[in-house]
C-alpha cells in the first residue's frame, strides 16, 4: 500500500500522480506509475458532476462510519451535516 499526501490541490482539476520504482515481486523490475485522477469537491457519486443526487447520497450516508465505500461523501472525518451542506453549495 502506498499513501501520497497531496497538497495545493485546487478544486476541478485533472492532475497526474507518478510514483516511481514499484514492483509487486521481488524479483520483477521496478516501474514507474502514473495514475490519473479528476478533482471535483461534491462529486460524491464520481460521474464527474455535482448535483441533487450527490447530495441525496450523502444524506443516506449521515452518521456513517467512513469506510472505503462512503469517503467521497465526507469532508472531515465524520459523515455528517456539515458534509451535506458543503454538497448543498456545490450543487
Amino acid at each position: 500500500m502506498v499513501t501520497v499526501a497531496l497538497t495545493n490541490i485546487i478544486n476541478d482539476q485533472n492532475i497526474i500522480v507518478r510514483i516511481l520504482g514499484l514492483n509487486g515481486v521481488a524479483d520483477a523490475p521496478a516501474t514507474d506509475f502514473d495514475f490519473h485522477m479528476s478533482i471535483l469537491i461534491c462529486d460524491i457519486s464520481g460521474n464527474g458532476t455535482v448535483s441533487a443526487a450527490d447530495v441525496a447520497q450523502t444524506k443516506g450516508r449521515l452518521g456513517q462510519a467512513v469506510d472505503g465505500t462512503n469517503f467521497r461523501s465526507d469532508a472531515n472525518g465524520t459523515i455528517n451535516a456539515a458534509d451535506t451542506a458543503l454538497v448543498k453549495h456545490g450543487s
